[in-house]
């Protein structure tokens, strides 16, 4: 069955403040699972991974669905172009959360115990950049101006992931662990981060098309 096309704004904005909400319980639920396979609990692991797929698949629907509004609007085409890689931008953040939790899934992995607390701190820390970067994406029609300030919080978050990113490499590779046990961990630490480095990416967006509209408007 076809959804209906929205022609009223206000429905189009609640379907990308869904699209948003949705990206970032996605994340959450990568972000619980990491931290439940660091406690070695597989129940609450597999029920996050299972979650963070559905809210994927979701997302893809959600994407469907206002690409068909945007197509059937009259919203200028430059605009509907921003707002499409926009949302292909948010969708490919999901997207990574989900490979790296299959990934897991596949080899097992179980990081060493001496790096537990942080891996927590780092995606705590990611957590809170795309919690950020959905605050952003809510206020680009609002109060653009104050979303571009808000980018710098984003970016700030992101380099703290980053920061996180060294000490774990430098503490994996103090250890005296398995080489594959090694290589798949250092993985892992370099995904977590690429997801924070996607919402950057995102938010670095955000800031580029407030230059384009606030000289539009």
């Amino acid at each position: 069955m076809k959804s209906k096309k929205s022609k009223n704004p206000k429905e189009l904005m609640e379907k990308y403040k869904n699209l948003w909400a949705t990206m970032r319980s996605g994340v959450n639920d990568f972000c619980d699972a990491i931290i439940s396979m660091v406690e070695n609990d597989q129940k609450k692991f597999d029920s996050f991974v299972d979650s963070n797929r559905t809210k994927e698949q979701q997302c893809d629907r959600e994407i469907e669905n206002i690409f068909s509004d945007l197509m059937a609007n009259k919203e200028p085409h430059f605009m509907k172009g921003d707002r499409m890689r926009l949302v292909d931008m948010v969708d490919r953040i999901i997207d990574l959360t989900e490979v790296i939790l299959q990934d897991l899934r596949a080899t097992g992995l179980k990081p060493p115990n001496e790096l537990s607390d942080d891996l927590k701190t780092m995606v705590k820390q990611v957590q809170d950049t795309v919690t950020n970067l959905e605050g952003l994406l809510l206020e680009i029609d609002s109060d653009i101006r104050n979303a571009i300030k808000k980018s710098d919080e984003v970016e700030d978050l992101r380099r703290g992931v980053r920061q996180k990113e060294w000490v774990l490499l430098n503490k994996l590779f103090e250890l005296s662990k398995d080489p594959l046990e090694t290589i798949l961990t250092r993985d892992l630490i370099h995904n977590i981060a690429r997801v924070a480095d996607k919402a950057e990416g995102c938010s670095d967006f955000i800031r580029t098309l407030g230059m384009k509209y606030i000289v539009l408007r």
